[in-house]
Parts: structure tokens; C-alpha cells; sequence
């Protein structure tokens, strides 16, 4: 009987829609405690991530501290929570605990914390953070090494991010959107417009901060010829609006 009362209220957990979810969460929350599943990891990671999902990270932080089992899916959970509500120094707190227990990290525990490093500003730790993903071999995965590019972008360091760049044997259009808009943030005008002619040349789509971010770059350097080609080719994809991104040439 326990075991079926285990599996129901999970399976309650896992079927919250943001709409029902705390009220149900509560609801399964209290049952659990009543039925003594504490040592239930499955269940009480489904809990876990209802209260994160929902932002009631006292309460998700409540489960997580009384788990009598962790797995690697409860510690991401937490970290990613955090970082998702710009917590990044309760992330990295959390972090370093998990160190501290012999655990090592998985590709969906180094993203969010990539995140949290950019927005303390802290490029060691993000550095460091890079060396986790090349220790571990997680380079070559695409969420991991999107994760590295953009906390590069996003600090400012363009030639550590060219070199992320360079050396990713798959680039998605995410990947192609980071490298343009950080050249361009960091006035490599050039480097971006060619950035941009080889995603074109690759096949890769455009995104839609793609163009608002090179008609930028072409802003900036005053080349109107290049911003007519580029409208030439946003008006072909038709994937998003023109008429945003001439306003934001013309800005």
C-alpha cells in the first residue's frame, strides 16, 4: 500500500500545472509527511521541483535540507532554482556543498552556474567552471558549451569566447546569435559581419536577435551597403519581422 501511495502522489506531482501546483504541492507535501516517504528521493524530487518550478524556494530549499537521499537530479534542481531567481550566490553556495561531498558535476549542473558566474561577475569562477567542462570531456555538448560562449559574451572576454567558438564542432543558431552580438557589443564590427556571412554560408538560421544585432554592427561603422544586403537577406528568411529590425538599423 505504501508503495502505490508513493507512486500516486508522485505521479500527482509530476501532473501540477503552474496554475494548481502549489495548492497540490501542499497537499502531497503534507501526505508525504504523514505517510513517512522522507527517504523516498524520487518523490521528494518531484517536490523539489514543483516548489523550485513555482518560486517557493523556502520551501524548496525545506525539502531539499530534510532528504535523507540526494541524487544528482535534486542538487541541480536547487542550483538551477536559484540562478533562475538571480540567487547566483546561493547557487554557488550549494555548489561548493556538493563538492564537498565527492560528488562531481553532470551537464546539467555546469550551465546554471555559468549563469550565476556572469552575474556576480566573477570571470575566475566562471574560469574555473570552464575547466570543469574540459576535465569532464563536456565540450562538445551543446547546452554546456552555449553556456561557456555566453558567459565569455557576456564578461566582456571575446578572445577566450572566440576560442569556445572555434573549437565547437556543432553550432546551432544560438551559438552563431552569441559569437555576432558579442562581437559587436566588444566594437569587432568586422569580425561579425564575417561571423555572420559564414552562419549564412553553413546554413544556419537566423535568430531573432541575429539581425537587430548585426544592423547594429553595420550602424556602428556607417556601412549602408552592407545593412541593404543584410535587409535583403531578412526579407528572404521571413522568420521574423522586418519592419523590427530596419528600426532597430535606423536606430
Amino acid at each position: 500500500m505504501s508503495r502505490k501511495t508513493a507512486l500516486y502522489l508522485s505521479s500527482l506531482l509530476r501532473k501540477c500545472t503552474p496554475f494548481s501546483a502549489i495548492s497540490q504541492a501542499k497537499q502531497c507535501h503534507a501526505q508525504i509527511l504523514v505517510h513517512g516517504f522522507l527517504s523516498d528521493v524520487t518523490l521528494q524530487t518531484d517536490l523539489l521541483f514543483v516548489y523550485s518550478r513555482c518560486g517557493f524556494l523556502l520551501d524548496a530549499r525545506q525539502v531539499f535540507d530534510r532528504m535523507v537521499k540526494r541524487n544528482m537530479h535534486s542538487w541541480n534542481i536547487l542550483i538551477a532554482s536559484y540562478v533562475d531567481n538571480s540567487l547566483n550566490t546561493d547557487a554557488i553556495i550549494v555548489f561548493n556543498k556538493f563538492k564537498e561531498m565527492g560528488l562531481q558535476p553532470d551537464h546539467y549542473t555546469l550551465p546554471p552556474l555559468f549563469k550565476a558566474s556572469a552575474g556576480i561577475g566573477d570571470t575566475s569562477l566562471g574560469k574555473m567552471f570552464h575547466g570543469w567542462v574540459i576535465r569532464l570531456g563536456f565540450e562538445e555538448h551543446v547546452i554546456v558549451g552555449s553556456s561557456v560562449l555566453e558567459f565569455y559574451v557576456k564578461c566582456g572576454i571575446i578572445n577566450d569566447a572566440r576560442r569556445v567558438f572555434s573549437n565547437m564542432s556543432c553550432k546551432d543558431s544560438v551559438v552563431w546569435n552569441l559569437m555576432i552580438s558579442g562581437f559587436g557589443r566588444a566594437g569587432f564590427c568586422s569580425d561579425a559581419i564575417t561571423c555572420f556571412r559564414e552562419m549564412l554560408f553553413n546554413g544556419s538560421k537566423m535568430g531573432s536577435m541575429t539581425v537587430p544585432s548585426i544592423l547594429n554592427v553595420c550602424g556602428k561603422q556607417g556601412d549602408l551597403m552592407k545593412g541593404k544586403e543584410i535587409h535583403g537577406h531578412v526579407v528572404k528568411s521571413s522568420t521574423f519581422s522586418v519592419d523590427a529590425a530596419i528600426r532597430q538599423f535606423i536606430d
